[in-house]
This record gives structure tokens, C-alpha cells and sequence, in this order.
């Protein structure tokens, strides 16, 4: 038999399990709308979106093109001087040995201090100044090199040659630069510490070997200061083949 007090207590303990039941569903409906919002959750039929990827596009450093055109700028191991003719020296050799379109800007008896003495405004740093720019030639590639010995001490010579290389690299920017370092000259590697850049490149004839003591004398002419032709064809051979290793051709 039910009483009225029997009758309440039933119905406040249904009215407290329904009121527990719709709590229970709106946790449950709050935590489902959290972790499925539109934010986050992905639309059928389209792909979530994501930061685009940077696209790199500048050129590896130390880079060429396979059909470069070259400048050579030097001295008179440069302009073929010991060779049976010009064209035997060893930057018309490395060219064609390379395959390359080139020019030849060599003084006999200039340098990275001095002019020669019958051709004022011939030093190194002198011609790179007077370079045209933005002519029909522009060099991707330009080789430096100073083999004769310098009346200017070795202080000069690092000092100039760092201004020169700096003056290159802002006239043809370009275009990397290949110091060709002195044969002879142990302390000459030392001269391309401060011209670190991602464009330049350094060539270590002495510490190479292009000319081994032994058979020093079978590469060099009579007056032993240049090469003859067989010197020559082992530059070119050397340095052709240090270009194919220091440098990315595109």
C-alpha cells in the first residue's frame, strides 16, 4: 500500500535521476562539439589546409652554367708567355679544355702590388677598376692568377689582393672568382683566409703539387721563370680539373 510521503520521495528521487541524466548528456554534447568543431575537424571531399613550403630558387654557391663564359686576369704566365704561341698557355688550354667561351685580360710583368714597368695602370686592382659593366660579356667565372715573383712584401700583396677580389665581386656580382694562389709559395694559402665569401675559390697550386720539385725543371722554359709547353698543358690539365671538383656546373 503507497502513502502520500512514499509517493513524494518516489517521484523527487525520478525528478533527481532525470535532472542527473540531462546533465550527463550536455557534458557529453559540450565535449563532443569541442573536439569536433569546424576548426579542426576536416570537411569531407576537401584536404586540410597547411603553410605553403618556401620554394627555393637561388643557385647553389660555387655555381657555373654549363656553357660559362670566362675571364682571365693575370700576368704573364697568363698571357701564354713560354709557349710556343699564345694560345698555348695554359688559360686558352683550361678554357678549351672546359668547353667554355672565354677572354684573356694578361699583362707580362704585372701583379696583385705592381704594374708592369712599361704598362702604367696595369696592377691587378688598376684593371679590375677600369671593367666595363654591363656589356655584352659578362663572366659567370673569373680566374685571377699572379705567378711572377713581386717586388711588393707580402703584407702588400694580401692587402691589395683583398681589395682587388672585393672590387671583382662587386663589378661582376654574378660571377665566382678563382684566385689561383702562387706556385712556390708555402705561406700562400694563407692569403685566402680573408677573402672568405660563397664566390670565391681558392686554387692551392703549391700545396698540390702542379709542379713536384722532381721534374720541376722538364715544365719550365730556359729562363726558368714560366712554363714552356708542357707546363702550360699541366696548368690547364690541374686547373681544369679542380674546376670540375670545387664547382657545381649547372
Amino acid at each position: 500500500m503507497s502513502t502520500a510521503g512514499s509517493g513524494f520521495a518516489r517521484r523527487a528521487r525520478l525528478a533527481g535521476l532525470v535532472l542527473l541524466t540531462l546533465a550527463t548528456i550536455a557534458v557529453i554534447a559540450f565535449e563532443f562539439s569541442r573536439s569536433t568543431g569546424v576548426d579542426d575537424a576536416p570537411v569531407e571531399g576537401v584536404l586540410p589546409t597547411t603553410e605553403p613550403t618556401a620554394v627555393t630558387t637561388s643557385e647553389p654557391p660555387l655555381s657555373v652554367p654549363s656553357d660559362a663564359e670566362v675571364l682571365f686576369i693575370g700576368d704573364d704566365w697568363t698571357s701564354g708567355v713560354g709557349a710556343s704561341a699564345p694560345s698555348g698557355g695554359f688559360a686558352h688550354r683550361t678554357a678549351k679544355l672546359l668547353g667554355w667561351d672565354y677572354q684573356v685580360d694578361a699583362v707580362p710583368g704585372s701583379g696583385w702590388a705592381h704594374s708592369a714597368p712599361d704598362v702604367p695602370g696595369s696592377m691587378f686592382l688598376d684593371r679590375v677598376i677600369r671593367m666595363p659593366s654591363g656589356t655584352a660579356f659578362a663572366p659567370d667565372l673569373v680566374v685571377i692568377s699572379a705567378q711572377m715573383v713581386s717586388p711588393a712584401t707580402p703584407a702588400e700583396i694580401r692587402r691589395l689582393m683583398r681589395q682587388t677580389v672585393s672590387v671583382l665581386l662587386d663589378r661582376t656580382p654574378d660571377s665566382v672568382v678563382a684566385v689561383v694562389l702562387p706556385y712556390g709559395n708555402a705561406r700562400a694559402l694563407g692569403w685566402c683566409e680573408p677573402l672568405e665569401s660563397d664566390r670565391v675559390l681558392c686554387v692551392d697550386t703549391q700545396g698540390e703539387q702542379w709542379l713536384p720539385e722532381a721534374d720541376r725543371a722538364s715544365y719550365l722554359a730556359e729562363d726558368g721563370l714560366v712554363p714552356n709547353n708542357a707546363g702550360h698543358e699541366r696548368f690547364a690539365e690541374l686547373l681544369a680539373a679542380d674546376l670540375r671538383r670545387d664547382l657545381t656546373i649547372l
